[in-house]
């Protein structure tokens, strides 16, 4: 069944994950090699500061 952006209110699954650890400093402390100018990285002026 295809994923319906109309009526299920959630992100996406590949939302739900990336846009999450993204934000934190240990997901770039365990892959190295996700750096400026990758697809999953985000400057860290960027990322959410929650507490």
């Amino acid at each position: 069944m295809p994923y319906d952006i109309q009526s299920n209110p959630h992100p996406l699954p590949y939302i739900r994950v990336n846009f999450t650890v993204q934000h934190f400093d240990e997901f770039y402390q365990t892959y190295p090699s996700v750096t400026e100018g990758t697809p999953m990285y985000l400057a860290p002026e960027d990322r959410l500061l929650i507490w």
